[in-house]
């Protein structure tokens, strides 16, 4: 018989709680799993919910009101999954969709333990979020990150395979996700020197077999969009794009950034030593595009 642990979170908004459901399988040595449930507070009637999407995640552990982070007038949802080193999810309040998400550092931080919204800290108007990690910070004894609504950092997900140089190739970021500013590059490094690739971008994530690594972007409905032309990679195996929201596909159609949406990055390359399929794969990066200048 599986036990289920059933708990009631009532939220900051007045409009809003959200329902958990925790079920723990002992099969298999364990796995935790969870839910978020988010009910009227005019009439308990189910507006939308969301499912766990990564096996042993504990989505739901800790669950707060975000307030309003998109800027959007309603109310998100800030969750916590502490097992590992953890995982903070921020969802819209409007239709449960994934903002973003943001992984802890070490194996035994259980980041997301414990979260928080805190309205508007530091006055620009966007509220801010606490997250604590019962393993992070300085001898594992603990950590508190109170993290600004402005603009999320951009998050690494999925993981690459190595190449024929012995490691992965990895993404990383310049510049800042305000989509007034428009000063945001994507950069690559540990890919194969003197080779060239393509960085590229969908709506979802995923985790398939691709050539010699692994395709962590998908296309959704929406599609996948390439970001030409190609780049040189250079003699340290690095490369890097800079976006211009207004250029296509990023300045309209199916492709387009706009404020308050999210696409995952990745990038292609050629690894012509490896054999097997000649191309390799970065690993992701999850990108929130906020409003704000």
């Amino acid at each position: 018989m599986r036990p289920i642990l059933q708990c009631l979170f009532f939220g900051r908004s007045p409009n809003a709680f959200a329902h958990r459901d925790l079920e723990l399988i002992d099969d298999d040595g364990g796995l935790d799993s969870g839910s978020i449930f988010v009910h009227s507070g005019a009439d308990g009637s189910l507006l939308f919910s969301i499912a766990e999407t990564q096996p042993g995640g504990s989505l739901g552990f800790d669950v707060d009101s975000a307030g309003d982070v998109t800027g959007d007038g309603l109310a998100d949802i800030v969750s916590g999954s502490p097992t590992g080193p953890g995982t903070l999810w921020l969802y819209s309040g409007r239709d449960g969709s994934l903002l973003f998400s943001l992984q802890g550092l070490d194996q035994q931080d259980a980041f997301g333990k414990s979260v928080a919204g805190l309205g508007d800290v530091n006055g620009d108007g966007f509220s801010d979020i606490a997250v604590g990690a019962k393993g992070g910070g300085a001898g594992d004894n603990g950590s508190l990150d109170v993290l600004s609504g402005t603009c999320m950092p951009p998050a690494p997900f999925c993981t690459a395979a190595a190449n024929s140089t012995g490691g992965p190739a990895l993404m990383g970021h310049a510049g800042t996700l305000r989509f007034a500013d428009n000063d945001f590059s994507l950069t690559v490094s540990g890919a194969v020197p003197q080779q060239f690739g393509v960085f590229f971008y969908g709506p979802d994530a995923t985790d398939a077999p691709f050539g010699n690594g692994t395709l962590c972007v998908g296309g959704g409905a929406a599609g996948i969009f390439r970001l030409n032309p190609p780049v040189a990679i250079d003699g340290s195996g690095s490369a890097e794009r800079a976006l211009d929201f207004t250029l296509p596909p990023l300045s309209a159609g199916p492709g387009a950034v706009t404020p308050l949406s999210t696409w995952r990055f990745q990038f292609w390359y050629r690894d012509p030593q490896a054999g097997g399929s000649f191309f390799n794969l970065s690993d992701g990066l999850d990108a929130y595009f906020c409003p704000g200048g």
